[in-house]
């Protein structure tokens, strides 16, 4: 059975390691916990394929241009069909799933949520 993948690159920093990477991403698409040195899994790649997503779809960030973690922590999440009612209501609750600020409210792996996002 095929799985399609979904796959963010960033040309301009690959080889540059995480380190350095992570001082030249925007935070916008950025999880929270990649603001600390607590370290990441795969569900801050969901966080960043749900945010981007929601910019596709909307034009919007769910939680506005945030500089910070203090400055993501403070702003509430912004519904999708806030800003577009064409998105179905099982992706919009998908793609808020995958934007979470909590980690373990995020869908484990690419897979599971593309399954929620499919799932109409």
């Amino acid at each position: 059975m095929f799985h399609p993948r979904l796959i963010l690159l960033d040309f301009d920093h690959l080889g540059q390691g995480q380190e350095k990477a992570l001082q030249v991403l925007s935070p916008l698409f950025l999880a929270p916990e990649s603001f600390t040195k607590s370290g990441t899994d795969a569900r801050a790649d969901i966080y960043g394929a749900g945010v981007t997503l929601y910019y596709l779809l909307s034009g919007k960030l769910p939680y506005g241009k945030v500089k910070s973690l203090a400055d993501l922590s403070s702003r509430p999440y912004r519904p999708l069909t806030k800003y577009t009612e064409t998105v179905p209501e099982s992706m919009s609750d998908a793609i808020a799933r995958a934007c979470s600020k909590i980690p373990d409210h995020r869908f484990a792996g690419a897979i599971e949520f593309l399954d929620a996002l499919l799932d109409q």
